[in-house]
This record gives structure tokens, C-alpha cells and sequence, in this order.
């Protein structure tokens, strides 16, 4: 019975019941998911751990005097088929779940019955009393929610201070456990008391659960400084095998030695037997295309999330490839027509757009950098933190002394993280103006000239601490003098071309103004305006959103006849436009507040003097407008925009990266905050109210609000605007 590998065949019918249940599951599993577990919750990754687990190894491995540690690596036998169903159905319930709920997941997985081949014939039907079903969309969830007993249970002890854990540094994370489904760690002090503390609590978890931990394959590795009789001794007690550092946890090295080839030599001898492999088959180019993309190039890519391959095992592979795209044999190589180097290139170049390894091994690890500063509160941000910088942040910490390998790794690839990145603007009070990228641009970039001798130096010191909007006449101060453009002059007066009587000859004007220089003069003579490139991508992009806001033709010739829509009763309804005006980067925030009846209660017309975009005007006017429905204590609102793409990036629960994300988080979390606020799209045909009052706000520089009655230019509009 030990080999049975019992299958559950799922219909189609349960299958959808089962995903639409997993579906909803999953949204919640970071909250109810312990930190130390990351298998199958949305937003942890199982690089996460595997960075865990390799710091406390190299931890342990240079440890010489002090406390003594250990790490026990678990192995849990037969984890899905030994599943106690009431034991599933009590953590739920324990965890808050309710009780209709867990009725619909115990009946799902209390559906399952076997039959058995014996001698071809199909014989009887067995009904199981526990276990949950591999393959199931449902099965990985419920698996982790029930590990999650076991986490608690950890976690009790430690509370009780029953079992000590370790502490890499004392203002690191506590860590007694980390777990990854059924592949589990434990961490704890090397005395006689803890070791037999973490078998109680293995003991308890087996009777409650019905999981049971395989001792033969087990096994637990101590810090340097625990003599070797007390190794064997502690190992006997927890009963389970003694090594001097675990090989692999979750498919990669935990320690990685002085030898970086050796350690990952095993995946150039994986690639190797693949590429013998298809030697032997007659394969055409595009059929070697794909192995190599699909197959070849994927065999290092787990590894390249967590460690940089030596740069001569990337040359290694890359031969490899090579070998096998010109179709070199054991007995003779063929003529390599073109350098991998050159195969790398895009195809659209003349390449064939396979990987650069080293490079992408680089791009892989900037992905860790990124996660490091974006999630700055889990549990690896936070270890890397306590360990290496402590009192800095990660993009200025330096390797410090003995740095693990994968921290060395993902520091050498920051770079490429750093060259692309760019401040978002909050409340500015960590962004150096002229040291740190952050002004939206085209590319990454800080302000061009030199700063004055008393210029502020962090962004927070440009915004007005009262409205939370930009100090307009301190940005408005003229910059010192400076000339930017000093390399294009060099490469311009060096040039070797004709002297300037071509210049006359083409009846072309040499600028002569005191303000001018050679790029304001080229933008006069085709625009008759200066204007750098910056401005010139703002400009153009305005005006592509304005041309197709204005110039789209309706599908429906029904749709011009749209008008407002009352909302139901007790409601009130908030309609919200923005207007940009690329030429001055000004724009207009209009919102109108209209109740059950179609009365109008509240105007307003904001003039917005610092916007970068269309979307940016119609997040300030959606901003506008909940400032106010929240300043009225309106309970039931619903705010509408003629902007899908700002009701789509409000209702999209995936993180925001562009940058606008602050606003719209300010703007979800009002709504969230607020359960009787929605917001919905509507047509330009039912928002003409709202566009008017944006409008005019571009017109006038002073911004108004009119209560109860509206304004004399905007009565028509409101007469006929209206649905009755």
C-alpha cells in the first residue's frame, strides 16, 4: 500500500465548481496565510523562501563561538493522501471561515470515490474517509490552510517561549519555521530541551492531521561551532539524520562554496543530456529554434532567480546551444556562420533572438531588487535588511563583511535595476532633487542643471504642506545659468562639413538673440516655438488624446441621443471630467452633484496648474469630486467618468506601477473606506455637465465651487441634460 498512487478522476462539471471555489479562496489568502508560508499565495514567490533558507545556511556555516543553532529540513510522507477531513474542516472553521462555506468545501472534496484494475477488470468502489485530490484546483489551498495548524502551533511555543528559533542578527525576524508546502524547515537553538520541544510538536501535528514526517529522508545540519558527539546526540533525539549542510531545499543550493562552477556544474550536465538527446533526431531549423528558446535556455532559469551563474558556465551552455544550432556531432563540429553574440540579437535586427544568458541571468536578479524595494515588509526584505543595511537603504548597501552568495548576487545585478528606475513622487520627503531621478519624463532622469547654492535638496521642500500641490512660485525660480548642450556644440564645431556661407547660400537665418541657442533655433524654424523633447512628447501625446476624445465616431447613431441618469433613491450621483491643455500643461477638473431628483446641489471648476496628461486631469477631477461628496457626508454616491481607462485602473485590484499610482491609492482607499461610494463609466454624451465646468476651468484661472445654484453659463446644459 506504501507505492499506491491513487488518482481522482475529475469531471468537467466539478472541475468548474472546484476553480470557482479556489478562485475566491485565493483573494484571501494573504491574510489568513502566515508570512512563513508562501506556497500558492498571490504575491510570494518561492524564491522568497529559498533566499530564507540559504541565509540562515550561510549563517550557520560561519558561526564559530556563541549559541548554537540548527536547521531541521522535513520530509512529509504521502502529504495529500494522509489528510484527516475533520481536521480540515476544524482549522477552517478555527481560521473564521464560514459555516455555509465550509459545508461547500467539505461536500467537494467528500465527493471522491476509487476503483481498482485487477487483472484488466474494474473492481468495486471504495469511498476514502480523508485525503484530498491531486489535481484539484482546490486541493493546493486547502492543503496550505491545514499547514497552517501547524505554523500556529509553532508559533504558540515560541509565544510560551518553549522553543528559542534563531535570530541571524538582533533586529532580524524571529525564525523557527518556513514552510512550502510539504517541504519544510525548522529552526531552533542546538539544546536537548528544544529539539525535544519541535518532536512534541511534530508528535501533535501527525495524531491532529494525519500527516506523518518521514524520518529516513529528513535530516538536520548545525551551526560550526556544535562539537560533533553533541551533533549526534541532538540528531538522535529528534530522530532523524546528522549532515554537515543540506544539499538542496526546493531545487537549489543552499550553501554555495568557493567553487561557483562545481556547485552549479549540474546544470550544464542537464543541458548536456538534452542536447545528445536531439542530435539524434532530424530536426529543422525551426524546430531547433524551439528546443533551444523553450527547453535549452529554461534548464538555468529557476537557478538565475536566486544566484549569478559564473560567467564561464554561461559560455559553457552557450556553446552548447551553438553546437546544437549548426548541428556539430560527437564526431565533427560544423562551421559556426555567425558568433552566438549575434544569434542573441532580436530577429527584427537579423538575429534569431535567443537569451544572452549572463545578461538575462543579470535581468532575473534585478526582478529580486525590484521585489526588494517594492515589498519592503516581507520576510526576505526584511532579513536582508537586519543583516546588511541596516540603518541605510537598499539601493547604497554595500556587500558588508562575509555576504552570502545570494545576496553577492543580486547586489552585483542592482545595477541594472538602478539604471532604469524613478522615483514617485508622495510626500517627497526622500527624494534628493539632484541626486535622484523622479521627474516624469521619457527616460529616468533628475533636473538637468546644477543646483544654486541655496537651492532646497529634497523634493518634499517643492510641495505646499496645506493643499499637497506643488509650490508654483518656487519651481517657477530661474534655474542658474548653464549650458547643456556643450557636447552637441564640440561635435558640431568639430565636425568636418562646409563653413557657414552654405548656411546664407540655403537662405537659412543664423539665430542671433542673446537667449538663443542652436537647439531653441531649431525648434523655432519648424515649430516657430521653443520646446525640448520632453515637451515635445507631452504635447503630442495630449493632443493624440484630445483628437481621439473629440474624433471618435459613435458605432451607434442611438448613442448621441444619451443623456444623464438620475440616480436611484437616496443616492447621489457625482459626475467628474478632467480637460488638458498640452500648450501651458494646465488643466481643468469639473464635478457636478446632482440628487435623486435631478436638482442640482454642487458645482465646481478647478483650475489644475501642473498636469502631466489627460489621465492625469481626470484622476485630479475624480479626486475633486470625492473630496467633496466626503466634505458633504454623502453616504450613497456614485461618481461617474467618461474616462474607461481611469474606471478600469480604479477597479483593477493588480498594483499600479505608473505615475499615477499614488493618486489612484488615495482614490481606492477612500472608496474602500467608504462602502456606499461606486463608480461607474458613462458616455462624453452624459457627462457634458461635468465637461463644461472643466472647460471653464481652463478658461479662468480662478477656481470656484457654486452650492445650490448653478452657474448662469452652464442652466441650458443642465435643462437638457437630464433624462426625466
Amino acid at each position: 500500500m506504501t507505492e499506491l498512487r491513487p488518482i481522482a478522476l475529475c469531471n468537467v462539471v466539478y472541475r468548474i465548481c472546484s476553480k470557482v471555489l479556489a478562485n475566491r479562496l485565493k483573494k484571501i489568502l494573504g491574510e489568513v496565510i502566515s508570512p512563513l508560508q508562501s506556497a500558492f499565495v498571490p504575491g510570494r514567490l518561492i524564491s522568497d523562501n529559498t533566499l530564507v533558507v540559504t541565509e540562515v545556511a550561510h549563517f550557520l556555516h560561519k558561526k564559530r563561538s556563541g549559541e548554537e543553532y540548527f536547521s531541521l529540513k522535513l520530509d512529509i510522507s504521502k502529504a495529500y493522501d494522509r489528510l484527516e477531513w475533520n481536521f480540515l474542516r476544524q482549522i477552517l472553521l478555527k481560521l473564521g471561515f464560514a459555516a455555509e462555506w465550509v459545508d461547500l468545501v467539505m461536500t467537494s472534496i467528500q465527493t471522491v470515490s476509487y476503483s481498482f484494475l485487477v487483472n484488466g477488470e474494474v473492481r468495486g468502489y471504495v469511498r476514502p474517509s480523508r485525503g484530498i485530490r491531486q489535481g484539484d484546483p482546490l486541493s493546493p489551498y486547502l492543503f496550505i490552510l491545514c499547514a497552517e495548524g501547524l505554523s500556529s502551533l509553532i508559533e504558540f511555543f515560541a509565544q510560551q517561549q518553549w522553543i528559542q528559533g534563531i535570530k541571524v542578527t538582533p533586529t532580524a525576524p524571529l525564525l523557527h519555521h518556513l514552510l512550502f508546502a510539504d517541504d519544510s524547515f525548522l529552526f531552533g537553538a542546538a539544546t536537548e530541551e528544544e529539539c525535544q520541544q519541535f518532536r512534541n510538536i511534530l508528535y501533535a501535528y501527525e495524531i491532529a492531521s494525519g500527516q506523518r514526517v518521514n524520518l529516513q529522508k529528513s535530516n538536520v545540519a548545525f551551526s560550526k561551532n556544535v562539537s560533533m558527539d553533541r551533533q549526534l546526540y541532538l540528531a538522535d533525539i529528534l530522530g532523524v539524520q546528522r549532515v554537515d549542510k543540506h544539499e538542496k531545499y526546493l531545487g537549489l543550493p543552499t550553501h554555495v562554496g568557493r567553487s561557483k562552477t562545481a556547485a552549479f556544474a549540474y546544470l550544464k550536465e542537464k543541458l548536456t543530456k538534452k542536447v545528445v538527446s536531439w542530435r539524434a533526431k532530424l530536426l529543422s531549423g525551426a524546430g531547433k529554434e524551439i528546443l533551444i528558446k523553450a527547453v535549452a535556455q529554461t534548464v538555468p532559469m529557476y537557478v538565475m532567480n536566486c544566484y549569478m551563474l559564473p560567467l564561464g558556465l554561461c559560455d559553457d551552455m552557450h556553446q552548447l546551444c551553438a553546437g546544437f544550432w549548426w548541428g556539430d556531432s560527437e564526431e565533427k563540429n560544423k562551421i559556426h556562420w555567425r558568433s552566438w553574440e549575434r544569434l542573441c540579437v532580436p530577429k527584427k535586427e537579423g538575429g534569431m533572438g535567443f537569451k544572452n544568458l549572463h545578461w538575462f541571468n543579470k535581468a532575473m536578479l534585478a526582478k529580486q531588487s525590484w521585489r526588494l524595494l517594492h515589498n519592503p515588509n516581507s520576510l526576505i526584505a526584511r532579513l536582508y535588511k537586519a543583516i546588511y543595511f541596516p540603518n541605510g537603504e537598499y539601493l547604497t548597501a554595500g556587500l558588508g563583511d562575509t555576504p552570502s552568495f545570494s545576496w553577492r548576487s543580486i547586489v552585483e545585478a542592482r545595477q541594472v535595476l538602478v539604471q532604469g528606475l524613478r522615483w514617485q513622487v508622495g510626500n517627497g520627503e526622500r527624494i534628493e532633487i539632484w541626486n535622484h531621478n523622479w521627474i516624469p519624463d521619457v527616460y529616468p532622469r533628475g533636473p538637468s542643471s546644477p543646483p544654486p547654492y541655496d537651492a532646497p535638496r529634497f523634493v518634499e521642500e517643492l510641495i505646499d504642506p496645506i493643499t499637497r500641490s506643488w509650490d508654483v512660485n518656487l519651481l517657477a525660480s530661474p534655474p542658474p545659468p548653464v549650458d547643456s548642450y556643450k557636447a552637441v556644440w564640440k561635435a558640431i564645431w568639430d565636425a568636418k562639413i562646409p563653413s557657414k556661407e552654405v548656411w546664407h547660400r540655403a537662405g537659412l537665418q543664423l539665430p542671433t538673440g542673446p537667449g538663443d541657442n542652436f537647439i531653441d533655433w531649431n525648434s523655432q524654424l519648424w515649430e516657430h516655438k521653443k520646446q525640448h523633447a520632453s515637451e515635445a512628447v507631452l504635447l503630442t501625446m495630449g493632443w493624440y488624446e484630445e483628437f481621439k476624445k473629440v474624433n471618435v465616431q459613435p458605432t451607434d447613431i442611438r448613442r448621441q441621443l444619451v443623456k444623464w441618469t438620475r440616480p436611484q433613491e437616496n443616492w447621489v450621483k457625482v459626475n467628474c471630467d478632467g480637460a488638458f491643455q498640452p500648450a501651458t500643461r494646465k488643466g481643468g477638473a469639473g464635478v457636478v452633484i446632482r440628487d435623486a431628483n435631478g436638482a442640482f446641489q454642487v458645482g465646481a471648476a478647478r483650475l489644475l496648474p501642473l498636469v502631466t496628461s489627460p489621465f492625469h486631469a481626470e484622476l485630479m477631477a475624480l479626486k475633486e469630486g470625492i473630496n467633496l461628496a466626503v466634505a458633504l457626508q454623502h453616504e450613497q454616491v456614485l461618481f461617474e467618468s467618461d474616462c474607461s481607462l481611469l474606471v478600469q485602473a480604479v477597479h483593477s485590484t493588480e498594483p499600479d506601477l505608473s505615475t499615477m499610482s499614488m493618486l489612484l491609492d488615495e482614490i481606492r482607499l477612500v472608496l474602500q473606506n467608504h462602502g456606499g461610494y461606486r463608480i461607474n463609466y458613462v458616455s462624453r454624451e452624459a457627462n457634458t455637465v461635468a465637461h463644461g465646468f472643466a472647460s471653464h476651468a481652463l478658461r479662468n484661472s480662478d477656481s470656484q465651487t457654486w452650492f445650490g445654484i448653478a452657474p448662469e453659463f452652464i442652466r441650458d446644459v443642465i435643462r437638457n441634460d437630464c433624462n426625466r
